[in-house]
Formats: C-alpha cells, structure tokens, sequence
C-alpha cells in the first residue's frame, strides 16, 4: 500500500512539472547547476596550476570578463549553445543571472554599476571576434534585479565582428565595436545600443578606417568620453597598420547617433592593441610594438596619453596580446596579464612600486579582470576555455 501510495505521489509530481512553464523549468535546471557549482568551489575541488585556482563553473565558458560595480565578476557561458551572463563575487561560484534568448557565444561584455552590456554572435576561429548577432542591455531597473535581459531594438550586421563593448560613467551611452567588410577590407564601426542598436559617425568618418584582418577593436568608457582604438592603415594602402585613437562624446540633447571624435595623439607609436579600461577620470591602453609590451594611460583630467615604464620581454610572436587586468587611478596596483614567448604570466607593480611577474598556467589568455584582491584570467588550454583565479594585491583604496 505504502508503494502504491509513493507511485501515485510521483505521478502527481510529474503531472505538476508538465503544466509548468518552460521558463521555470529552465530556472529549475539553471539553479540545479549553479548549486552543483557552488557546491564544488565549496569542497575545493577546484584545480591548482602555478598557484592559480580554477573557478568551478557548470557552464562552457566562451572567454570574456567584465566587472560590475565593486565586487561582481562578470563572465560568459554557454548552455546548450545558448549564452549566459555568469556572475560570482570572491570566494563563490559562478552562477548565471541572465539567459539569452539567442544563439552562439558572448563576444564583448562590459558592465559598469547595474548596467550589464553584452553582444553574442555565431562562433568562429578566432577568440572575441565572431559574427555578431544581437546586443542585450541590463538597466538598473525592476527586471535587472530579477536577473532579466532587456534587448535593445534591432540587430548587428550579420556580417559585423564585434569585439568590444563598453560604458561611460553616466551609463547613457553603451556602444559596441567593431568592424564590418567593405569590398575586400574590414572597416572600423562603433554602434550605440541605448534603446535601439544605431551604426553611429564612426571615429574619422563613416567607414574610414581599413583594420588589419584578424585584430580585435577596443574601447573603454569613463566620464564623459568612450576611448576607441584600432590597428588601422594609414591614407595608402601601401602604409603599414599602426595603432590609433579616438576620443568620442555625445550628450542627452544630441539626435541619437550623432557623436564627436577627436584623435588622440599616443606618445609613442603602437603596432598592436590588445586591451582598453576605463578608470575614474582615466583611460588605459595596451598593446605592443616590435613585440615588446606597450601600456599608455591618461593623467587626472588631461587628456595627453603617457607611456607607463615597463619590464623588457618578448612577446609571442603569433598572440603578442597585453591585458589590463588591473588599472590604478591612485596608484595603489597594476595588474598585466601577458602572454610572453615563454608562455603566460602576470606582472605586478604595487604602489608604483618595482614590476615583478610569476606564470600563469600553460594556454592562451583570452581576457583578465579584478575584483577587489582577486585577479581573475580566462585562458584557452588544451581542455578548453577556463577560469583562474588568484589573490595578488590588496583592494584598490
């Protein structure tokens, strides 16, 4: 009888879970996973290499990092080919705050306070640069606090390569960036993604700029500029890529996509850029030149750049990629994340203090960021994408 009484209890569960929406039984599999998630990072399961820890993580991870506010690590995933926005503060696991209702991987993500700006698109070769699809916003706003996406109107070319995503300190004007094909060359485009997803006047006039095949376009936001920058040829097309930049600004009384861009000039030339930030009245490059690490940043309210004094090394010659993976407005700690001919590492700088480096576990680094005492890098390795953490300096002041 008790048996019987059992069986006819699960049917009746079974029946229940059937009329439930598609929806709650995604968050039913989704919290199922965070917990199992939360549950490895707990019991310190986690694997070790070079001192790194690796973050748990029940989802694919595709590669970028961001940060929002002070104390969450923004990251993204996969499930089932279908993105998700992770996030996680020190010390915990990663658990997915935002399903996309789209296809392929997260190729930029910024965040900056509640905001949360993502672009997803179709998966290719090489990493942070695939074939866009579609922008998504999070505003401060009920359904941000339920873990909501709000999709911006419309979509990227089907034919763009977004890599890059940012904020400005105000959070009116999220823009992605990119480039799009023109005849035989890929051209520099910047999109807003405030209400609409809009093609705006791109740095140096629409379609101006050819950027070498294959390199990623940065940008960075703070108050009241985004920073722009990109490997791009100069009036022939004879004249090798070079690094340049532009500052651009809009404001709430300007007709949507109309925005200023004014060029920066670098103190010193840059052959590849890999990396942009935005700090509290300061914008942050990084890049190469002759495979040598090249990092320039602003100074308080100037808008002149200044090369930053850094260690001598050479960089791998096929990925010479520098990441900002903490920057200082008060001096209080820098963070590179570098990959170096002889493999991966980080170098630190504490209170403008002496440069030293210790290694990163073996693989490609796809992105680094901080929050609060813990530097976190993704790095392609032979099994795939993973996440690595390490506390290296203390918090910023």
């Amino acid at each position: 009888m008790s048996r019987a009484r059992d069986v006819l209890l699960a049917l009746v569960v079974v029946a229940a879970l059937a009329f439930l929406a598609p929806g709650v039984l995604a968050r039913i599999d989704t919290d199922l996973r965070d917990a199992v998630g939360g549950v490895r990072q707990a019991s310190g399961a986690g694997a070790t290499s070079e001192g790194w820890s690796q973050v748990q993580s029940a989802y694919e991870l595709s590669g970028p990092l961001s940060r929002e506010g002070l104390g969450y690590l923004l990251a993204a995933g996969l499930r089932g080919g279908h993105p998700c926005l992770l996030e996680m503060t020190p010390g915990t696991s990663l658990q997915c705050r935002t399903m996309l209702d789209t296809n392929g991987p997260v190729t930029a993500l910024a965040g900056h306070g509640e905001w949360m700006l993502a672009a997803t698109g179709a998966s290719g070769n090489a990493p942070r640069t695939w074939t866009a699809d579609t922008a998504y916003v999070r505003a401060p706003d009920a359904d941000a606090a339920e873990g909501q996406h709000v999709p911006v109107n419309g979509s990227l070319p089907a034919d763009a390569r977004i890599t890059a995503a940012a904020i400005d300190d105000d959070s009116y004007f999220p823009v992605v960036a990119g480039t799009v094909p023109a005849g035989a060359t890929q051209r520099l485009q910047v999109w807003s993604v405030t209400d609409t997803v809009q093609g705006i006047a791109a740095p140096g006039g629409a379609l101006c700029c050819e950027v070498r095949p294959g390199s990623a376009v940065v940008a960075a936001g703070t108050d009241p500029d985004i920073l722009v920058a990109a490997e791009v040829r100069g009036a022939s097309s004879t004249e090798p890529f070079t690094v340049h930049a532009w500052w651009g600004s809009s404001d709430d009384s300007a007709p949507e996509g109309s925005w200023e861009w004014q060029d920066v000039p670098l103190p010193r030339a840059m052959e590849r850029v890999s990396d942009a930030q935005g700090q509290t009245l300061d914008h942050w490059l990084a890049g190469s030149t002759h495979g040598r690490p090249v990092v320039i940043t602003t100074r308080s309210t100037s808008r002149g750049l200044v090369s930053v004094p850094l260690p001598v090394a050479e960089l791998d010659p096929e990925r010479p990629t520098v990441l900002l993976a903490r920057t200082s407005f008060l001096d209080d700690g820098l963070v590179l994340a570098v990959q170096t001919a002889d493999g991966p590492q980080v170098w630190i700088r504490p209170d403008s203090g002496t440069w030293s480096s210790a290694p990163l576990p073996a693989g490609t680094i796809l992105d680094a960021e901080t929050v609060e005492d813990t530097t976190y890098v993704t790095i392609r390795g032979e099994d795939g994408i993973r996440l690595w953490s390490k506390r290296l300096l203390p918090a910023a002041r």
